[in-house]
């Protein structure tokens, strides 16, 4: 299963952040335009997302990164119930 969401923020992409290839999952790379993380190298394990998480929580309070991105009426607390379960 690939992942299109955002394992930090919630953030849901046109491509996978992370791909699931020869029974392993591999990262894009690709940086997520809401929360700036980057795939594969913030996100690799739980306790990666929740430092990353909580540093743009509450040092950039939760900023849409690329603000030519943002949808009308986003909000934080919705993008946060679109992170996957198993990074919660």
């Amino acid at each position: 299963m690939n992942e299109f969401f955002c394992r930090v923020c919630g953030y849901e992409s046109n491509t996978p952040f992370w791909q699931y290839l020869d029974s392993k999952y591999y990262p894009s790379w690709d940086i997520c335009p809401c929360c700036g993380c980057e795939a594969g190298l913030n996100d690799e394990t739980l306790e990666d997302v929740y430092i990353y998480r909580k540093y743009w929580v509450s040092n950039l309070n939760g900023l849409f990164q690329n603000k030519g991105l943002k949808p009308d009426g986003w909000l934080l607390s919705e993008q946060l119930n679109k992170i996957p379960i198993e990074w919660r």
